[in-house]
Formats: C-alpha cells, sequence, structure tokens
C-alpha cells in the first residue's frame, strides 16, 4: 500500500483521508478469514470494534462476526 504519485506531499494517504473524513466510508484491511472459510460460514453478521483514539483516522480493531457454518448448503436443501 503505496502513496499514490499524484497524493499531496503534507497528505501521503489522500485516499483514505478523503474516503473517511470527507467521505465517512470506513475502510478494513488485512482481515484473516481463514477461520471463517475453514467453517463454511459464507454469510455473517460482523461488527469491527475499533480503538478510540482522538484525532486518529484509523487503529486496531477487533473484528467479530456471527455466522452459521454452511449456511448456503442448507438454504439451497430447504429451497428444493
Amino acid at each position: 500500500d503505496l502513496p499514490a504519485k499524484s497524493a499531496p506531499k503534507d497528505l501521503p494517504w489522500a485516499a483514505h483521508d478523503q474516503n473517511l473524513v470527507q467521505g465517512g466510508v470506513l475502510q478494513m484491511q488485512n482481515g484473516h478469514l481463514a477461520e471463517l472459510a475453514h467453517d463454511r460460514v459464507w454469510l455473517s453478521c460482523t461488527m469491527v470494534l475499533p480503538l478510540r483514539q482522538k484525532g486518529a483516522t484509523g487503529s486496531p480493531v477487533r473484528p467479530v462476526s456471527i455466522g452459521a457454518p454452511r449456511l448456503a448448503a442448507s438454504m439451497r436443501a430447504r429451497d428444493r
């Protein structure tokens, strides 16, 4: 993840800042989804619990996903 060549020198992560500050769009990268995939959780409710840091535009988060294993397969069987 490198700054864009056209980004202002004083704001190297301009896209992240624009998304969050101007657009209200939250971003999350590097999610470890292997456990969910292993358990065949294809549909879940995910809550992302960030640390409160005054003046920050990012922080470590604690993602919590609640879902049912193999939900997609059970829904297909139900629809037959």
